[in-house]
């Protein structure tokens, strides 16, 4: 006999990592065996939690059925008869639960306060993996008749939204955006993580991680796997970066950012490391070069352009998204973007990413670990953190308290710049030099550098770039927009056009009666 309070217990358990979903099958076992001892007990007696954690199950559990008292017995329903106990397996046929009338009406069992999730018990009992509960009916079979089993009615727990799907209940809980959706265990069945992947080789390398190309011999898939640079693992900050990294990371479920796969670390070690999509492709800043040798060629054509132009709103959907979240990329440039060979746009590398009101440790107005060859597009580490050439002025300054989404939208500007121009907005002998030039310099306009960008296009990058987080675009929907709008031939927000251009958008749109009027008007003058 297992009643729902108990239930409650493993699925807690289970669901906070604490046992696995082979000792939790063995749990509901011993606990339908022995009614009268507590999950919780039967865990312990096991050896798969320790005292501390008795007490943390029972907290969740009674903060779940929305009790003051964790020890009160939730009910099975919002109307069920109260402390009735379920029977899970055994021979002696169905479950003593109470059977639902099919004359009753159906709001005495629904009750729209309370979300109920129904499972089908039968004589072999039913198996609660994880957040899902796949009830396995056998029905019991006559000579000349089938009995269908009972059903039972069990109060779902708070704030977890349960969508029925099949034979499977599919748990879909509100995670805010700090407390992430990443896998904290080892998902091989080979039995350790150091098994699961093998190394192939080094793909990348960043300022404090690098990033390898690995088999996932339990799915036959090639992965990214990303961990710590040896140089950089000993120091618990750079760790705890990494964490937070692949956390925040894992929110993010947009098609324009990189999936995390799992989170894990090397059996015996405490260096952690995580898998996730492998894409097969070229930076954008790659991208960029090759569009920029082709013009200098003369071979490129306004559909080179154009397409980068598409690649640059693909990113802007992604951060745009991110910005939603609450999460901050704060080194955002064209190394940090992947196209696919089959049209993917990517946005990697969020380890400096902040999420908006959550203090990181970061003191204000502070200059440290600043590297001495601007030339490298290198993150670096400190108190001014990220790409010196990326960087917007609150950010080169150290004004922490003032970075937010706008700081991206200074960075999608200086990546348009590049774009345009083929060149970074600055250019210094040193770091610092480059650092003073971003804070107090104005970029030069990119018609001054390339006299064919567009007028409007020129406009969108330099409001991106502007000194002044409020004079920028006030989100990176708009500056997309703007985009978007040049690509459609249509006029811009940040960009008064000259009567000549409207003219000759009005005539490429009525093509047919300026080619009318032409024709009548040579027809009069002949």
């Amino acid at each position: 006999m297992l009643t729902s309070r108990e239930l409650e217990c493993a699925v807690v358990a289970h669901e906070r990592g604490w046992i696995t979903r082979e000792q939790l099958d063995e749990a509901l076992e011993l606990a339908a065996a022995e009614s009268s001892t507590p999950m919780t007990s039967l865990l312990l007696r096991k050896g798969w939690i320790v005292a501390s954690t008795c007490e943390e199950i029972e907290r969740a559990v009674g903060l779940r059925s929305g009790q003051d008292d964790p020890g009160e017995e939730p009910t099975l329903s919002a109307t069920a008869i109260p402390d009735e106990p379920v029977t899970l397996g055994g021979d002696s046929g169905p479950s003593s639960v109470h059977q639902r009338d099919e004359s009753e009406p159906s709001d005495r069992w629904k009750d729209p306060a309370a979300e109920t999730i129904e499972a089908t018990a039968g004589a072999t009992g039913s198996r609660l993996l994880g957040a899902e509960l796949e009830a396995e009916t056998v029905a019991a079979t006559g000579s000349h008749r089938t009995a269908e089993a009972p059903t039972i009615a069990m109060t779902a727990p708070e704030p977890a939204d349960l969508n029925f799907v099949g034979s499977h209940f599919e748990t879909e809980t509100a995670v805010p955006p700090h407390a992430g959706h990443v896998l904290l265990g080892k998902i091989a069945d080979e039995g350790s993580a150091h098994e699961r992947y093998t190394l192939t080789r080094l793909h990348a390398k960043g300022g404090i991680g690098q990033v390898w190309l690995a088999r996932d011999r339990s799915l036959g898939r090639d992965v990214a796997l990303k961990e710590l640079r040896p140089d950089r693992a000993p120091h618990p900050a750079t760790s705890s970066r990494f964490l937070e990294e692949a956390r925040i990371t894992g929110q993010l479920e947009h098609p324009g950012i990189v999936p995390i796969y799992e989170l894990t670390s090397k059996p015996g070690e405490d260096a952690p490391f995580y898998t996730m999509r492998f894409i097969q492709g070229r930076t954008l800043s790659e991208a960029i070069r090759g569009y920029q040798e082709k013009r200098a060629q003369g071979t490129a054509g306004p559909l080179d352009r154009a397409a980068l132009l598409d690649v640059f709103v693909s990113v802007c959907n992604a951060v745009a998204y991110a910005h939603s979240r609450g999460v901050i990329h704060r080194d955002l440039k064209g190394q940090n973007v992947v196209l696919g060979d089959f049209g993917e746009v990517m946005v990697l590398d969020w380890g400096l990413a902040k999420v908006v009101g959550q203090s990181d440790g970061e003191p204000q107005g502070t200059v440290t670990a600043v590297a001495d060859d601007p030339a490298r597009a290198e993150t670096m580490e400190g108190q001014i953190q990220g790409t010196p050439a990326y960087m917007a002025p609150e950010q080169a300054s150290g004004r922490v308290s003032a970075i937010g989404p706008r700081t991206d939208i200074y960075a999608l500007g200086a990546i348009l710049y590049e774009i345009l121009t083929g060149q970074a907005t600055f250019q210094g002998t040193t770091t610092a030099e480059l650092l003073n030039r971003v804070i107090h310099d104005d970029p030069t306009p990119p018609r001054a550098i390339d006299p064919s960008v567009p007028c409007a296009l020129e406009a969108i990058c330099m409001k991106a770039l502007q000194k002044q987080p409020e004079d920028r675009y006030a989100t990176t929907e708009a500056l997309a927009l703007d985009v978007k709008r040049w690509l459609a031939d249509e006029p811009v927000s940040v960009y008064r056009e000259p009567w000549t251009i409207r003219l000759g958008r009005w005539a490429r749109r009525h093509r047919t009666a300026v080619t009318s009027a032409a024709a009548l008007l040579a027809t009069v003058f002949v």
